[in-house]
């Protein structure tokens, strides 16, 4: 490994453990909170919508953790797998023009990063946001 590769996973084990880490106290601070609305909105928020709120908040935190994962995992197969290299040799390939070919593996790779994220976003439009 390169000294470059290691400063990248450095970094992206830093900034996962703190976006874990946030995401983590966010969770539990809304489950402590959760029996009780704030005292501003009481007089306008039953428990019930404050708790259905909570319940919410909990189930996103939940999916960005799992989609966090997913995105780690693409992210390291796209880069250190090789998928965004090989993208670019097959364009060049098929491809004259060094400009259609960046465009065609740029384009190539958000399609591919699009499409698997595809399961998460569905699950959060139809069963989260019901």
């Amino acid at each position: 490994m390169n000294t470059f590769t290691i400063i990248f996973l450095i970094a992206l084990f830093i900034a996962s453990a703190v976006e874990f880490w946030l995401a983590k106290r966010h969770a539990a601070y809304v489950a402590a909170h959760r029996n009780a609305v704030p005292e501003a909105f009481k007089a306008k928020v039953p428990l019930a919508a404050h708790q259905k709120a909570a319940d919410y908040t909990a189930a996103k935190i939940k999916l960005g953790d799992i989609n966090s994962v997913i995105s780690i995992i693409i992210l390291l197969v796209l880069t250190l797998g090789g998928v965004i290299n090989a993208t670019f040799g097959f364009w060049a390939v098929v491809l004259e023009s060094p400009l259609w070919v960046g465009v065609a593996a740029t384009a190539s790779i958000f399609f591919i990063m699009t499409v698997l994220e595809i399961p998460t976003t569905v699950y959060q439009t139809f069963v989260i946001e019901e």
